[in-house]
């Protein structure tokens, strides 16, 4: 997604539940990116859309490390997030 769709678009105002350490972790990416949480909430959105999109085209994600070790990062299926969350909900 463009930048300017992440910043640019006029929001829509919603409400979300999450959990209060998944909080902690936005507030912390927006302060390391130096936005709001609001934006650092987009940018992770786009961010994950554009890697299930990847994904859905086979594509592999490698991280090069500092030491020029490569790992391939694998992506937990968000039905199985969904899953862990019901569960621990009950």
């Amino acid at each position: 997604m463009p930048v300017e769709q992440i910043v640019d678009n006029k929001p829509k105002e919603i409400a979300v539940s999450i959990p209060e350490d998944m909080l902690r972790e936005l507030k912390w990416l927006a302060e390391i990116m130096g936005v709001s949480p609001s934006i650092a909430l987009r940018h992770a959105i786009a961010t994950d859309s554009y890697i299930q999109n990847e994904i859905k085209n086979k594509s592999k994600f490698l991280v090069k490390k500092y030491n020029n070790s490569t790992h391939e990062i694998s992506w937990t299926d968000p039905k199985e997030v969904v899953k862990a969350l019901d569960a621990s909900e009950s």
